[in-house]
């Protein structure tokens, strides 16, 4: 489904306001997706020991893209992942990787995102993979050796 936007700009930038309560509930943020990013933060491994938090490009497509990618590095690295979308609660990506294993966070009203100051024509949710501890992390063991 091709989010509803009031311009043809696909990205969002986070308000302040946000991003200052995911720092004191979770500490430093790693942000794999910033407005002007260097790198691409779907090609790269995320740093572990730290959460990351991620508001993806809305266009159509990247939204599953980054859901999968958050969902992995979840998966593998096991550290807090925040991601910042809007509620599509609809898709296969929901199903598959957000609702079973995420806290969910819906946004009362409409965010006011940081390029506007307008609120966004659509709801907001913030999906969290809680971290882990290393023990528990999928995929991140020695296989004896014989």
């Amino acid at each position: 489904m091709k989010p509803v936007q009031s311009d043809s700009n696909p990205n969002w930038k986070t308000p302040a306001h946000i991003i200052e309560e995911f720092t004191e509930e979770f500490g430093p943020l790693y942000d794999p997706c910033p407005p002007l990013p260097r790198s691409c933060g779907l090609s790269e491994h995320w740093p572990a020991g730290r959460a990351a938090f991620v508001n993806p490009p809305y266009s159509r497509g990247e939204i599953a893209k980054w859901v999968s990618k958050c969902f992995a590095e979840w998966h593998f690295g096991g550290q807090t992942i925040i991601l910042l979308i809007p509620p599509y609660t609809d898709t296969i990506y929901f199903h598959s990787f957000i609702y079973p294993y995420c806290e969910l966070r819906f946004i009362k009203g409409r965010l006011c995102f940081d390029d506007g100051g307008k609120p966004a024509p659509f709801p907001s949710m913030v999906c969290i993979w809680p971290g882990r501890q290393e023990s528990e992390v999928v995929g991140q063991y020695l296989e004896p050796t014989l």
